[in-house]
């Protein structure tokens, strides 16, 4: 695991680039699952990714001093692609109103750059447009959703 210590607000955080599969055992309450894709498949799925493309993905993770876990984030390079996508991202509330978000992000961006990535991606079922303004993201695509247990057998309402 790399990693890199910092000291602001009287809060000492250590920011870790895990890079042993087992690690991921340590988010797995955290990840944020969906009904048809539980958290344990994600977290699953990203041990994969880090056995069969170490190289490829990057999972950090943000511990306190006491080694509560204060954030994470789970990105890979799709296959073929020059972007790096951000799966997963958590963080203490908190600790998200400190300088650890864009410090996480700047890993992220250092990651994506060494390996001649040209941008990072991600989806968001937040405000895209406010998530946008504070980070400098900008809408890439819609995605969009169409729940078929919802649909009429006689067609659309």
């Amino acid at each position: 695991m790399e990693k890199s210590e910092h000291t602001g607000n009287d809060l000492t955080m250590r920011l870790i680039e895990i890079k042993n599969p087992q690690g991921i055992e340590l988010l797995v309450e955290f990840i944020i699952g969906e009904p048809d894709y539980m958290r344990e498949q994600i977290a699953f799925d990203t041990m994969r990714w880090l056995m069969e493309s170490p190289d490829d993905t990057c999972v950090i993770s943000l511990w306190d001093n006491e080694n509560n876990l204060m954030g994470f984030g789970i990105s890979f390079i799709p296959s073929g692609h020059k972007h790096l996508f951000i799966s997963q991202a958590w963080m203490d509330p908190e600790t998200a109103q400190t300088k650890w978000p864009e410090l996480m992000l700047d890993h992220l961006k250092t990651f994506a750059r060494l390996r001649g990535l040209d941008e990072l991606r991600m989806e968001t079922k937040r405000d895209a447009r406010a998530f946008a303004r504070k980070w400098g993201f900008e809408p890439f695509s819609t995605t969009m959703t169409f729940d078929l247990t919802k649909e009429n057998k006689n067609g659309p309402d």
